[in-house]
Formats: structure tokens, C-alpha cells, sequence
């Protein structure tokens, strides 16, 4: 596992088999980052202008009032399958 056979005593003295398990302290982030009209907005977008990047996408939600970074236009893309641009 990893541990030396004095460390691995000392995690099973402690809390027993659980103690020895791999504990992650990342703390797990929302699933949904962005509201779903902006969402919705994201992928209208996408769909419109399959060429734009994500900063382009970011920058035409701005004018239309969305605030939105382009990190999370970025995020909101592989949730729907559009994160690569294929010619058609």
C-alpha cells in the first residue's frame, strides 16, 4: 500500500482499516457552476457559432447583458458535447 509496516500498525491502531484508505482533502465543487439561463445562453451560442471561442462566446453574452468568464463558458461546453469544432 505504500506505508512502511510501523506506519500502517499505527494507522490500524488509530481508526482501523479505514484509516488506511486513501483520504482526498479536496473539497468537492457544485456540479452546476452557472445558472441555467446562462447555461442555456452558452449553448445557444455554441450552436449558432460553432468557430467562436470561448472568450468570443464570453464576449457575446457581455453584450447581451449575460456576464459570463469564458472559464465557465469553457466548463459549460463538455456538459453538452461541444467542446471541439468539426467541419462539416
Amino acid at each position: 500500500m505504500g506505508y512502511s509496516r510501523a506506519s500502517s500498525w499505527s494507522f490500524m491502531r488509530r481508526g482501523g482499516e479505514l484509516a488506511l484508505l486513501e483520504t482526498s482533502r479536496r473539497k468537492p465543487w457544485p456540479k452546476n457552476l452557472v445558472g441555467e439561463e446562462e447555461e442555456k445562453a452558452v449553448v445557444e451560442i455554441a450552436l449558432e457559432k460553432p468557430a467562436c471561442s470561448q472568450v468570443r462566446v464570453a464576449n457575446e453574452l457581455t453584450k447581451r447583458g449575460q456576464f459570463v468568464s469564458p472559464t465557465v463558458v469553457r466548463s459549460v461546453w463538455p456538459c453538452h458535447d461541444l467542446e471541439s469544432f468539426v467541419n462539416g
